[in-house]
């Protein structure tokens, strides 16, 4: 299988997940949560100038091959109420200056 990457510019972050500082970023619910918080669209309008989607999948859309697998790709509506529920269910609570602890208080 053969990607064009040279029609479409992509901004691409890999998190690098070796020895997290909480551990708990490596939680794949905590990572989930914290796409539900954060405004893709706006960052997508912000960095790309309105001309480029939201990125669901390291493939262009404009690929045959994105066209695949596009049913499948999950989708993280921004929902930071969500977001706050699902940090939540995992055990963390807000501290008074806003920040979510878990039982500890880390």
């Amino acid at each position: 299988m053969t990607f064009r990457f040279d029609s479409d510019i992509w901004v691409v972050l890999y998190p690098q997940l070796l020895n997290p500082r909480p551990a708990v970023i490596a939680e794949l619910p905590f990572r989930r949560a914290l796409f539900h918080a954060i405004d893709r669209q706006a960052m997508a309008d912000t960095l790309q100038g309105g001309v480029a989607p939201v990125a669901h999948s390291f493939l262009p859309p404009g690929q045959a091959e994105y066209r695949e697998i596009e049913a499948q790709l999950p989708r993280y509506a921004y929902e930071p109420r969500r977001a706050t529920q699902m940090i939540e269910a995992m055990g963390y609570a807000r501290g008074a200056d806003g920040a979510f602890r878990d039982q500890t208080g880390q």
